[in-house]
């Protein structure tokens, strides 16, 4: 299978922006993982582009989530609920964080 080669972009144009445009399109790029001309020039051609989930924070919050689930199932079962119960309260919290990644 032939590497597929990278356009070469030759051509520059200037173009013009008002200050707020140009932190929207900086915005939207951030959200997208794109630098800005990149954004611009995928967007202006028609490419339909969507928001980028960071796979390798979401794994290790995940891991951690698990290991806190095992941590906990010992804690009830030795009886310490004090240490139990913080134990869900963190795991809540990984698990609010993973949702809001998935989100993005």
């Amino acid at each position: 299978r032939r590497k597929r080669r990278p356009p070469k972009f030759t051509l520059v144009k200037p173009i013009r922006f008002a200050p707020d445009e140009w932190e929207k399109i900086t915005k939207r790029a951030e959200e997208v993982v794109l630098p800005p001309s990149v954004y611009v020039r995928r967007t202006t051609l028609g490419y339909r582009l969507s928001r980028r989930i960071n796979s390798r924070a979401i794994y290790q919050l995940s891991r951690i989530g698990n290991n806190l689930n095992q941590i906990a199932r010992v804690a009830n079962a030795t009886g310490r609920v004090d240490v139990a119960r913080r134990i869900d309260e963190v795991l809540s919290e990984v698990t609010n964080a993973i949702v809001r990644l998935a989100q993005r």
